[in-house]
């Protein structure tokens, strides 16, 4: 799914193909389970704290699936390739793409925080929480396979 733009992100330097490695892939889903799970726990309490664990369960998700296809992410893609990428081997569900990319953005702001920045609030935490149990589950699904 998507390999011409896989092969549009590696030409433009946003991503790099290395081997793959189900051991590091392992170990980055398994963060991202853990960052889920913390991202349950702290909802109510510490929704701020919550929304970057949920982002970076995300992530890591998505790290997880290039590892075992031999991709990586480069410095020069940065965080916005994540969602790229996994957008176009989603079969281009841009929901994916978006979400992520409001979850990044909504990270940055929570990270960066001024005066407009908005608190976060427990449902907008528990709102995203299935959405991105469905991406880990599709990325540990094997149903995207091998670049």
């Amino acid at each position: 799914m998507g390999e011409a733009e896989v092969e549009r992100l590696l030409s433009r330097g946003d991503l790099e193909q290395v081997s793959p490695n189900d051991v590091h892939a392992n170990a980055l889903m398994e963060q991202a389970n853990l960052d889920l799970d913390t991202a349950r726990q702290l909802a109510q309490t510490n929704p701020t704290r919550a929304y970057e664990s949920l982002y970076e369960a995300y992530r890591q998700s998505i790290n997880g699936l290039l590892a075992r296809q031999g991709l990586a992410v480069t410095r020069e893609g940065g965080h916005v390739a994540y969602g790229e990428v996994f957008g176009h081997q989603t079969g281009g569900k841009e929901e994916y793409v978006d979400l992520f990319h409001e979850m990044r953005t909504r990270r940055n702001d929570l990270q960066y925080p001024t005066e407009a920045t908005m608190a976060v609030f427990p449902e907008e935490v528990t709102e995203r929480i299935e959405a991105v149990r469905l991406v880990q589950q599709m990325a540990n699904s094997g149903r995207i396979g091998p670049f």
